[in-house]
C-alpha cells in the first residue's frame, strides 16, 4: 500500500515492511526517522490485511489458530 510518500507492504509469510517518510511514526518501527530502505514492523503475527492513510498505517490481525 503506497500513500503519498511512504509505503507499507505485506509479505506472504505474515511480515510487514515499510519505507519512506515517517514523521508521524506511520512506518511502525517505533521511530519518527525517515527510512530509505525497508524496515520490518516488529511485534506482528497473524496479519490478515494492511491499509494506509495520509499519515497512518493499519494492520488487521487474523484469528489465532
Amino acid at each position: 500500500v503506497s500513500i503519498l510518500s511512504f509505503l507499507i507492504k505485506y509479505v506472504e509469510n505474515g511480515r510487514v515492511f515499510g519505507f519512506g517518510r515517517n514523521e508521524n511514526g506511520q512506518l511502525g518501527d517505533g521511530t519518527n526517522i525517515n527510512r530509505y530502505m525497508s524496515v520490518e514492523v516488529l511485534g506482528l503475527s497473524n496479519v490478515a490485511q494492511i491499509s494506509a492513510g495520509g499519515f497512518h498505517s493499519l494492520v488487521l490481525l487474523g484469528k489465532n489458530k
